[in-house]
């Protein structure tokens, strides 16, 4: 039971005292009036004042009452009392609560404080990481940059070092036909040794002169037409030399002509040479002695800067040709070319170009 109940049942049990008291105090006086008969009011007052037993069950009642109204207000007291522990208890309780939570109020706001100034850091790291990446960004432009130009000079290389090797062909071939012709210079002069008597009116058999054909041509690829007709069995005229034929300005078509009649000749003693085994002697002295100033390569520099101007076709194939004749001087109406190569195997010679002067070291058209 609690306590609160017990101090309850006390008052009630003061209180029933209380009652109980004045109950017998009065029925004491009712008794005694009724044994006097009640004669007179006075009679009965003097003789209850006389007993003292009014008064001291009034005191009885009156000392009862105020015990249970003492106990009643102790109970009250003592309740009040309680209500006021509890009231303390959880006024106690809550301040630690609110201490609990204020603390954990200031552990979230460092924590957040933290958090605020890592995610600062982290902002920043981000920032520092992103302009790195940006500078290896433009880095990695500038290098793949670099190494297409490292490419492009590469390839550059490689054209030059393959014209460089096409040069170094040509000069070679040529230094083979010096020999040729110096062997040939060296069997000429003993010959002029060996018939210095000879009168120097006669002609000899190392002096070729071409007759002039009897037809005059208005156009240079009326020319090489007639050439590729007169000289079909050694000539074979590409497709690049009709065209560039027929864009030529050349003024005299007639020597266009006579230079690819000199080409069919030389060309024929070249084939039966090679049939034979033997060497036909150098084709820069054949050329000159038809009047004509034969190349049987290119400059150094126009090899390495124009050499796919001399990349010719015919039929769907292509061939680089260095071999070539050049007629007139100064201008493209008074220059021409002819470029050509031979094709033992098809026992031909192949004119790859027949027009104006083409671009090279000192003359571009």
């Amino acid at each position: 039971m609690e306590p609160s109940h017990r101090m309850r049942l006390l008052a009630l049990a003061g209180l029933s005292v209380v009652a109980f008291c004045t109950v017998v105090g009065v029925g004491s006086v009712l008794s005694g009036g009724s044994v006097l008969g009640f004669t007179s009011s006075s009679v009965v007052s003097e003789s209850a004042l006389g007993s003292g037993a009014v008064w001291q069950s009034a005191i009885e009642a009156l000392g009862g009452l105020a015990i249970g109204v003492g106990a009643t207000r102790m109970i009250d007291r003592w309740q009040y009392q309680q209500r006021l522990d509890r009231l303390q208890r959880d006024l106690d309780h809550e301040s630690h609560e609110r201490q609990t939570l204020a603390t954990i109020e200031q552990d979230l706001r460092d924590r957040v404080s933290q958090l605020e100034t890592q995610t600062t850091s982290n902002l920043r790291t981000i920032s520092t990481l992103e302009s790195q990446l940006a500078d290896r960004d433009r880095l990695l432009q500038k290098e793949r940059a670099d190494l297409e130009a490292i490419r492009a000079d590469v390839e550059q290389t490689w054209d030059k070092q393959a014209a460089l090797n096409a040069e170094l062909a040509s000069l070679r071939d040529y230094a083979s036909e010096l020999e040729s012709e110096l062997a040939t210079a060296h069997s000429n002069l003993d010959s002029l040794l060996h018939y210095q008597g000879a009168t120097d009116a006669e002609p000899t058999d190392a002096l070729i002169a071409i007759m002039p054909p009897a037809v005059e041509f208005p156009t240079v690829l009326q020319a090489v037409e007639a050439a590729e007709a007169a000289f079909d069995d050694v000539l074979e005229i590409w497709d690049s030399a009709r065209i560039a034929a027929a864009e030529s300005q050349f003024g005299r078509p007639t020597e266009v002509y006579q230079a690819l009649e000199a080409i069919a000749q030389i060309g024929r003693e070249s084939l039966r040479a090679k049939q034979e085994g033997r060497s036909m002697g150098g084709w820069r002295e054949a050329f000159r002695r038809h009047g004509l100033e034969f190349k049987p390569t290119e400059h150094q520099v126009t090899g390495s800067r124009y050499a796919s101007d001399r990349d010719f076709r015919h039929q769907g194939y292509k061939q680089r040709m260095f071999k070539h004749l050049t007629l007139g001087k100064n201008n493209a109406v008074h220059n021409l070319q002819i470029y050509f190569e031979m094709n033992y195997e098809a026992g031909k010679v192949a004119i790859g170009y027949c027009g104006k002067h083409l671009r090279s070291y000192g003359w571009t058209s």
